[in-house]
């Protein structure tokens, strides 16, 4: 008959724990035992542990670990601390003040709070006892946790470290908004196993998420589990969204990131974050301020972003600092290929033609230039030793260190593709090809 007993207990348990997890919550903050009356006297289990090794066939395995409370919850959240920090650090703070937070109730007992979302019935030698009765204080002279303590001293230190974890694990449920404890004891039990031992933070953050907790630390990063987040193949986080503002240190600066979307590659190495605070991005004689979007490449170098500061151009600019504001491009090899100047520079890369320009400049990874804006109506040589006026803050394009396009300021005669010499109108967009003659 007991084991016909034990056997229902159990699916009544496994189905619970189903649909538990997929249903609304209801509200209540308790611990429970479970005391069950045996041929040798009364046993006590926190029921935490009681549904992990009837429903999930996994045990404590720190039962013979320190002679103290304290050794058996810091074995437990040191543990815990390898996948997930800052979790841990929060429960050992919640740890640190535990008994000072608890009123111990010796006359009567505390009133059953259906928290649990479990409502059934253990065998017939066994109850579920209300043990715990969590509150958030609204003074300060209010206590969190109210304990029975004819149930408390009933319980080994194994027990009363599992009843504490649970109130810890409970405490940070109730904040995200937890009205059940259905996801707390499915922690407590599983970080209380040895199935810790082998586990990886992909997985355990997998786990967090079915379970309805909002946040865990990948990489150094407190990522938001209740949006989209994504790892490679090997277990690094690829792409995810921060629950709050980070700091990190870039070439001993902090650089602090805003609660929005981070990427990775595969080396763990940043690809895309979103500063929360203007950072200063230092490298030879550049100094640039970034803001906003902020892009790496794969070895820690500049991609992209907004910035405003000062820059080392290339050899073909004079003064070789330039200063620069909006958006800006990097090669993997730190050339600047794309920037905006804000104040005139001199171009010397045109067979011996000096050209002072301003605005947007695009180069390719050799470092060759592609195009740069004029700051004045300016005289530009082409085919041999013709004078062409090109329009001032006018686009130029160049083509293997030679004039691609440009726009005419006043009328010019030029040869074109056909071997005829052809007069264009000033505001005529003039294209050559690769062997100097304009485009038709």
């Amino acid at each position: 008959m007991n084991k016909i007993l034990k056997v229902v207990a159990v699916i009544a348990l496994w189905l619970f724990a189903l649909s538990s997890l997929g249903s609304g919550r209801t509200v209540g903050n308790g611990g429970n035992i479970v005391i069950c009356n045996n041929i040798q006297g009364k046993s006590y289990e926190v029921l935490d542990f009681y549904e992990a090794h009837l429903l999930r066939q996994t045990s404590p395995d720190f039962f013979e670990v320190g002679n103290s409370i304290n050794d058996k919850i810091y074995f437990i959240l040191n543990r815990l601390e390898k996948i997930s920090p800052l979790r841990a650090q929060m429960y050992k703070e919640y740890f640190k003040n535990f008994f000072n937070e608890v009123q111990w109730i010796s006359e009567g007992e505390l009133s059953p709070i259906s928290d649990s979302d479990n409502i059934i019935k253990p065998p017939l030698n066994c109850e579920i006892k209300q043990t715990v009765n969590q509150n958030t204080p609204v003074t300060a002279n209010d206590k969190r946790y109210f304990i029975d303590k004819k149930v408390w001293n009933a319980l080994d230190l194994n027990q009363q470290a599992g009843l504490v974890l649970h109130e810890i694990i409970y405490r940070e449920a109730i904040s995200i908004g937890h009205t059940n404890s259905v996801s707390a004891r499915y922690l407590n039990g599983f970080i209380c196993s040895n199935r810790m031992n082998t586990i990886s933070v992909m997985d355990f953050t997998a786990l967090l998420k079915q379970l309805d907790f909002t946040t865990n630390t990948i990489q150094g990063f407190n990522v938001n589990l209740q949006l989209p987040f994504s790892f490679y193949n090997s277990g690094t986080l690829k792409e995810a969204h921060l629950s709050s503002s980070a700091i990190i240190s870039e070439k001993q600066q902090s650089m602090k990131i805003a609660p929005y979307k981070i990427s990775f590659y595969d080396n763990g190495q940043i690809e895309h974050l979103t500063l929360d605070e203007d950072f200063l991005y230092e490298n030879a004689l550049t100094n640039l301020t970034l803001q906003g979007v902020v892009e790496f490449y794969k070895n820690g170098l500049l991609k992209q972003s907004i910035a405003h500061g000062h820059l080392a151009a290339p050899l073909v600019f004079k003064p070789q600092v330039a200063e620069v504001s909006g958006p800006i491009k990097y090669s993997e090899d730190n050339i600047p290929l794309d920037f905006n100047l804000v104040n005139p520079i001199y171009f010397y890369g045109l067979r011996g033609q000096v050209l002072e320009i301003v605005g947007r400049v695009q180069i390719d990874t050799n470092g060759q230039v592609q195009s740069f804006y004029l700051h004045q109506k300016q005289n530009l040589t082409v085919q041999g030793n013709i004078q062409a006026t090109a329009l001032p803050f006018s686009e130029v394009k160049l083509n293997n260190k030679k004039i691609k396009s440009f726009m005419l300021a006043s009328p010019v005669t030029l040869m074109t593709q056909k071997k005829i010499r052809q007069q264009f109108s000033s505001g005529s967009l003039i294209v050559f090809d690769e062997n100097g003659l304009v485009l038709q």
